[in-house]
């Protein structure tokens, strides 16, 4: 297969165009013009990059790309050697980052709300793939201790709870860095947020408005969306596809903070 056509195949799954993002979505680095092996992960690190030379691959599909809007364009550091490596070894790299969130069918949000077995699932604006975030209802209330497990054994990750609670069945979800929707609480009207990471002002929020945020780790809140969407390459297109799992410590316990 060629690299453009992969390309192409993914831009209209994710409806690349319908975005704007920070990340320059697509091929970010062209490498060898015929390509048959994959190699999918969150970051375009340099250990993903090396494990894309060790397994020969021809393609590295990520979510977070190396190019964004507003860098410094300058190829020096670590940058300079994750371009190196990519470009000693003829590896094309993909990116695609808000496409990859927002997909019903593939991505990291959606995904999320699979795991707690959320109903109803809809983006945060009705209908609107562009807002990102997505909401998700619970058929019965869990507690936020049970869903911290939940997440917690499914994407074996640890999860920090901020204002325990019981009772939870109206969740919002944004993977990454998805503190910023309790930036504007008098329209957050959802018992709790799941997210990667969040802002200092996260737990003034949380506790003063009486909402619950679940907190996976960026990393950990966006690994399965580029694994499904490398997965879907596999069944449609035929091509070896494997995913590179950064290493981080396993689950051991989960943090709970309270109130009282």
């Amino acid at each position: 297969m060629f690299i453009d056509k992969l390309q192409a195949y993914i831009d209209e799954l994710l409806e690349v165009n319908n975005f704007k993002d920070a990340s320059f979505n697509g091929l970010q680095v062209e490498g060898k013009q015929v390509i048959n092996k994959v190699i999918t992960a969150s970051t375009a690190s340099l250990a993903s990059i090396n494990f894309a030379i060790e397994q020969q691959a021809d393609v590295l599909l990520v979510h977070h790309g190396l190019m964004w809007k507003g860098d410094n364009p300058c190829i020096t550091g670590v940058y300079k050697k994750r371009l190196k490596a990519l470009m000693d070894h003829d590896i094309n790299l993909l990116a695609y980052h808000l496409p990859l969130d927002a997909n019903k069918a593939l991505g990291n949000n959606s995904y999320l709300c699979s795991v707690i077995d959320g109903v109803n699932t809809d983006y945060i604006n009705s209908n609107d793939a562009s807002s990102i975030a997505m909401t998700t209802h619970l058929k019965e209330a869990k507690s936020a201790q049970d869903l911290a497990l939940t997440l917690a054994k499914a994407l074996n990750c640890k999860v920090e709870i901020i204002n325990n609670k019981d009772k939870l069945q109206d969740i919002a979800v944004c993977s990454g860095s998805g503190s910023f929707l309790l930036d504007n609480v008098k329209s957050f009207t959802y018992d709790a947020l799941i997210t990667g990471d969040v802002n200092e002002q996260t737990y003034h929020l949380a506790y003063e408005n009486n909402i619950t945020v679940l907190a996976l780790g960026h990393a950990s809140s966006e690994q399965d969306g580029i694994r499904l969407l490398g997965n879907k390459l596999k069944t449609d297109l035929n091509l070896q596809v494997i995913h590179f799992q950064e290493q981080k410590e396993l689950l051991s316990t989960f943090v709970v903070k309270d109130s009282q």
